[in-house]
């Protein structure tokens, strides 16, 4: 996908020449520093596991779901089906959806990639056609740069248990004025329970049956 929109300042080649003496730091050195920090910071933003819509084996630090990913890449049955690059506006997603008819469930984890705005993945697990783990994680602007601040990027995380008595939905969120500061660490879980669950389930169900008619609208 492009990178549109980000405009990365070239950075200044060193010459060789005959050795001088070194000279304290002045703007400009400083200037060019900051620079090959946004450029690296620029390619690690684009350019991470996280991001890459072609790339369902990554390790999403999410106990639950890397656990049901891994039991799914080691079952003998599972059947698969993948799509690439369903393009609308900014925007292109993919997704990878695996069937276990053994088990009667399916995992389908689903990657956005939104050029200089964000990125996103989703992972939606049902046991007998019926959700019971989703999780989104976001990574976008929070906050539009301005002449005096820098773009805040805002990094969220939500997980929905679903089981008899409910809905479980845990939580997290920071903000970071680093492009490629994707990891939230050790930011605490907000946990939400909701004894109705219907409303949620129905909810889920939606956004999970809209990703798999997805279709590519890069040509319109």
């Amino acid at each position: 996908m492009t990178r549109n929109g980000i405009i990365l300042i070239p950075l200044l080649l060193l010459c060789c020449s005959s050795p001088v003496q070194e000279q304290p730091e002045d703007g400009s050195n400083q200037a060019k520093k900051n620079n090959e920090m946004s450029a690296k910071e620029a390619d690690r933003f684009f350019d991470n596991a996280l991001r890459n819509t072609e790339n369902f084996d990554v390790v999403l630090n999410c106990r639950i779901i890397d656990s049901i990913n891994q039991s799914f890449s080691n079952g003998k049955t599972i059947k698969a089906m993948v799509k690439y690059d369903l393009c609308a506006g900014d925007c292109c997603t993919s997704y990878k959806k695996l069937t276990d008819p053994e088990r009667n469930s399916v995992f389908c984890f689903s990657k956005s990639d939104c050029s200089e705005y964000g990125f996103s993945n989703d992972q939606y697990y049902l046991v007998r056609d019926t959700l019971s783990v989703v999780r989104h994680y976001t990574f976008g602007i929070d906050e539009w740069p301005t002449d005096s601040s820098e773009t805040i990027w805002g990094i969220e995380e939500k997980i929905f248990l679903f089981n008899s008595n409910g809905v479980l939905v845990k939580e997290r969120k920071k903000r970071s004025v680093k492009m490629d500061d994707f990891n939230l660490g050790r930011v605490i879980f907000k946990e939400t329970h909701h004894e109705k669950k219907q409303e949620i389930l129905i909810e889920k169900t939606k956004e999970y049956n809209e990703l798999l008619e997805l279709q590519d609208h890069s040509g319109d």
